[in-house]
């Protein structure tokens, strides 16, 4: 785990809880910055995600102990739901800290936070279909078919005035509802990623957009892809992180 920064490690524990069960490793670098970095596992709820378990934190190390700072470009906050190349990427930044924890101006954030967000928004992209399908589409569908019947009936049912008012406002009653689901859905942030995704998904080639579905839809591992492509992981991880550089630019294009 983390070979390339082995040499930085500090300190590192196991720890079991009776919620969960964490890795957690503290990396010093020579500019007496670093990072805690924990690996939740067998965790369960709203604030863990099995694909995204890492967090991670900025430390500073004085002369007898280490404390976590936010007084960097870094990150003014823990990074939480990072993968392990996500976590690699902020080490890479933190390590090329100065002493005074500013940014070495040949050292640039490259859109990491951009990145990892496009990645958390992926992940997130089927649980999003599923939920606009259940709170919106399922319900706009179901009054369309009201609608479809109730014109039908009007039709083979002609009566008087009163009939005629009673039909025309419960009709547009239904059309005012259908309305206003479809407004509530093409506001909801489950709508806005999804369909942006999809956006980007139609401007990628064929196999940049397979192996996007295959690591964020269908939730394999990096190892695995590279398995299956008979590649190495480390080529899958460079390859995922250029598509994913490319989806920020388009998504970025006016």
């Amino acid at each position: 785990m983390f070979e390339k920064y082995k040499k930085f490690l500090y300190a590192e524990e196991h720890k079991e809880t009776e919620f969960h069960t964490y890795d957690r490793w503290w990396f010093v670098f020579p500019n007496d910055y670093g990072a805690s970095v924990i690996r939740y596992k067998g965790a369960s709820g709203a604030g863990y995600n099995k694909n995204l378990p890492y967090d991670l934190a900025t430390l500073y190390k004085y002369e007898s102990d280490i404390e976590i700072t936010y007084d960097t470009p870094v990150t003014k906050n823990t990074i939480r739901y990072l993968d392990e190349a996500g976590v690699e990427k902020y080490l890479d930044i933190i390590r090329k800290l100065r002493k005074d924890g500013t940014m070495n101006s040949k050292t640039k954030k490259n859109n990491v936070d951009e990145i990892e967000q496009l990645k958390r928004n992926l992940y997130s992209y089927e649980f999003f279909k599923r939920k606009i399908k259940i709170l919106y589409t399922n319900k706009i569908v179901d009054i369309m078919c009201e609608l479809e019947g109730l014109c039908q009936k009007h039709q083979d049912n002609r009566g008087g005035r009163a009939s005629a008012r009673a039909y025309r406002d419960k009709k547009n009653a239904l059309i005012t509802e259908k309305e206003k689901i479809e407004k509530d859905m093409i506001d909801s942030v489950a709508y806005k990623i999804t369909s942006q995704i999809d956006s980007v998904l139609q401007k990628l080639s064929d196999s940049d957009k397979e192996l996007i579905r295959e690591k964020f839809f269908y939730e394999k591992s990096y190892s695995d892809i590279a398995k299956e492509l008979f590649i190495s992981k480390s080529v899958v991880i460079d390859r995922v992180d250029s598509i994913l550089r490319k989806m920020i630019k388009i998504i970025k294009k006016p």
